[in-house]
């Protein structure tokens, strides 16, 4: 899957592949994983099962699109910012000025919302998102890669 969204990007820039995977988890339905049974007790869908049913809750998007991310630009370090509710994917890619950031580890990680249905552009997040952010913090990080102990 990877390869076929850096073809579709049609360019070596891994932002601009990053932000193409993106646009791709958030077209795919937004689904809180409540009544099926999809999600083998993690509490989210894992990637293969997200694009098997083609339906997914924040968590697992954000899951999935960090997979990705290990084959689109695997020198970058990505963490699952869990909110109060939510989740949002951040990546130590180059931020661009406008980005919503986020300092972890001494880092700047441009912040990135997969969950979708609306298409946000990487390096903003929803008003939402922005708001619990604000107001009430990040609850946890997941490392995905390049976190503390090098994940």
């Amino acid at each position: 899957m990877a390869r076929a969204v850096a073809e579709a990007a049609g360019t070596s820039d891994a932002r601009r592949q990053v932000a193409l995977a993106l646009a791709l988890m958030q077209e795919i339905p937004y689904d809180e994983l409540r009544t099926r049974g999809a999600t083998d007790g993690t509490g989210f869908a894992v990637p293969a099962e997200l694009l098997h049913v083609n339906q997914g809750d924040c968590d697992s998007k954000a899951t999935a699109l960090a997979s990705l991310m290990r084959t689109l630009a695997p020198g970058t370090a990505t963490a699952i910012v869990l909110l109060p509710g939510h989740a949002v994917l951040a990546a130590d890619l180059p931020a661009k000025p406008g980005d919503r950031t986020l300092e972890l580890d001494g880092k700047r990680f441009v912040l990135m919302e997969p969950a979708g249905p609306a298409r946000i552009p990487l390096g903003q997040i929803s008003d939402t998102s922005r708001g619990l952010l604000s107001d009430q913090g990040v609850d946890s990080l997941v490392w995905i890669t390049g976190g503390p102990q090098g994940a």
